[in-house]
């Protein structure tokens, strides 16, 4: 592969057949998150701009750090979570500082360059619990601490550079800013004393080469997520009335409130179409209308139609698209709808249908 700069955006100009050798080819073995040409921000001496000219959609300025360029070949990140308390600090007695100023003076430095004891009280004790009763076990951890107490917490951390949430700086969505750009050698950021070449540090017999330890990483990662999984408990949560989840219909996504839950997981549902937003004489519209994202106009005594749309062109001759409710019938300023509740998302989790269970025969 032409990719002089480590960036995981080389192109393959060699024979795999003919090869000097076949030793690493493993026609599976790939880049798990590959980058279209198009949407490049890659340096101007990257490969993706050795063609015969810069592509459209590159961006010179800007760096970015793919999310696997350190891979971890050995990924444990999961685990129980720690919450540790330091003891409180007990300020020295009169006489331990007159025995101080003693031991100062006799090694013949300041009284502030002595070691500062330890707390009298012990060491700091922690607490770990974890989803499977099991005792925690961290390879690589995070401490955060808890503002206004001694308490911090410990949890597992991921050292993928720059997927994980380990090392520094962090990069939303791997994107330097030009001002902010560095040497891509330099992620990530390490003291010049205690620089290694490859992140993390490993033994030379258990080093395993970028491209197995990428695509290790990557899989495991996705085995770790819940994209369509809505069954596992990990990734579902309990939804009842009145939660606030988001409805998911294809492309679609909005905004929802549970209005009822019933058998065999159905869910009521209130939305609010953008589409009728800005209409002043939008009215809510009931269930038994059968309206919905996509039928958001009632017409009287009947069900919800789609809406229409009128195009037109401004003095530019720029084509404009106007959507609006056919005439006789009214835009729906909510819409109550039945859906399963595999389609709706809490905190980023499929619902499970709970809460109190409507016995009421739902309208068709």
């Amino acid at each position: 592969d032409r990719d002089p700069e480590g960036y995981g955006d080389g192109i393959t100009d060699r024979n795999r057949w003919t090869g000097a050798s076949k030793a690493y080819d493993f026609e599976f073995l790939d880049d798990l998150e590959p980058i279209a040409p198009m949407d490049s921000v890659s340096p101007s001496s990257s490969v993706a701009t050795l063609g015969p000219g810069p592509m459209p959609g590159e961006q010179h300025n800007y760096l970015y750090v793919p999310p696997y360029r350190h891979p971890d070949a050995f990924p444990v990140i999961q685990g129980g979570t720690c919450t540790c308390e330091t003891p409180p600090l007990i300020p020295p007695t009169k006489e331990q500082k007159v025995w101080a100023k003693k031991v100062a003076k006799s090694l013949g430095v300041k009284l502030r360059d002595l070691p500062k004891p330890l707390s009298p009280e012990g060491l700091t004790k922690c607490a770990c619990t974890s989803a499977d009763g099991k005792p925690a076990v961290f390879q690589w951890m995070n401490l955060e601490p808890i503002g206004g107490t001694r308490k911090f917490t410990i949890t597992p951390a991921d050292i993928s550079y720059s997927a994980g949430n380990y090392w520094e700086p962090s990069l939303r969505g791997g994107l330097a800013a030009p001002q902010d750009r560095l040497p891509v050698a330099h992620y990530p950021l390490q003291a010049g004393a205690d620089e290694i070449e490859h992140v993390p540090a490993v033994g030379r017999e258990d080093r395993v080469n970028s491209r197995f330890a990428r695509y290790i990483d990557q899989v495991e990662a996705r085995s770790l997520g819940c994209d369509g999984d809505g069954v596992s408990e990990r990734c579902t949560a309990k939804c009842g009335p009145g939660d606030s989840v988001m409805l998911e219909t294809g492309p679609t996504r909005i905004a929802a409130r549970i209005i009822s839950t019933h058998l065999n997981g159905a869910v009521v549902v209130r939305t609010a179409p953008h589409f009728s937003s800005r209409d002043p004489n939008a009215q809510p519209c009931p269930i038994e209308a059968a309206c919905s994202l996509f039928r958001p106009c009632h017409r009287p005594q009947s069900f919800c139609v789609e809406y229409e749309g009128k195009r037109s062109r401004d003095y530019l001759g720029n084509l404009r698209m106007t959507l609006r409710c056919p005439r006789g019938t009214t835009a729906c300023s909510t819409v109550d709808q039945v859906v399963a509740a595999k389609y709706l998302k809490k905190a980023g989790l499929t619902c499970k249908a709970a809460g109190p269970t409507s016995t009421g025969a739902l309208p068709m």
